[in-house]
């Protein structure tokens, strides 16, 4: 995973192209947009606002929403930080716009939900993963937690499962080719996720249960391939 300083990570296609990048979020994610890219990270920086000022209208908040469709059409899945600021706002935009994006909250390492998380949306999926306590790629003395750490975790895992997918001795994978779509990429982490009070928390051990987990590399394959192939069964 490489990331580009303020907004996005890419995913799956590393390109020096966007490094020490001017682009503002709706450029950065309408430049990636059309080059392809199958996994988008946003995470705009809204910290100048309060959480009760993201209820209104915004002409920033507009062009993103914009390039966040665009992107979205293009076929990139979006994952999007559901924002670090507890119970004192609700789930800000891009994330909350759950047509298109993958709202991701987090969690600490016994699969709790974190405190700082917003509360859960209603008859929306509320994934989360780990996000807490985890050590800064450039100071192993730094320890980071937020939403938006659970939100790359969670974007190099779905990375990995596409990549997985589009290996050759996995074409018999049920829609094989949604895999990488916001559908599919929904109902294998639901396939993955265990309850975490109201949030879904999202165990990729559950694609290969370890009293399953055999020394023989086929088999494992074999294994995950199945729980992939259950998972897309049940894809929107």
């Amino acid at each position: 995973m490489e990331h580009i300083p303020g907004f996005v990570s890419q995913i799956l296609a590393p390109s020096p192209k966007y490094h020490n990048s001017n682009y503002r979020a709706p450029e950065l994610l309408e430049q990636l947009g059309s080059d392809g890219l199958p996994i988008l990270v946003a995470r705009p920086r809204l910290r100048h606002l309060q959480a009760h000022h993201l209820v209104r209208p915004c002409t920033q908040l507009t062009v993103l929403q914009r390039a966040v469709e665009k992107a979205s059409d293009a076929g990139a899945l979006i994952f999007a930080a559901a924002s670090n600021w507890g119970n004192r706002g609700s789930v800000p935009f891009p994330a909350r716009h759950s047509f298109r994006t993958m709202c991701m909250f987090s969690t600490n390492a016994d699969d709790q939900a974190s405190s700082f998380n917003p509360e859960p949306r209603e008859r929306e999926n509320n994934f989360a993963i780990l996000g807490e306590d985890l050590e800064h790629p450039a100071d192993p003395q730094r320890r980071e937690s937020g939403t938006s750490m659970a939100t790359a975790i969670a974007a190099g895992l779905a990375a990995r499962i596409v990549d997985f997918s589009r290996q050759g001795d996995n074409a018999t994978i049920e829609r094989v080719a949604d895999v990488g779509s916001l559908a599919g990429m929904t109902a294998i982490f639901r396939f993955m996720s265990k309850r975490a009070g109201p949030f879904q928390c999202v165990s990729p051990l559950r694609l290969m249960s370890e009293r399953y987990r055999s020394n023989a590399r086929e088999k494992n394959r074999a294994y995950v391939r199945e729980s992939l192939h259950r998972a897309m069964e049940s894809a929107d």
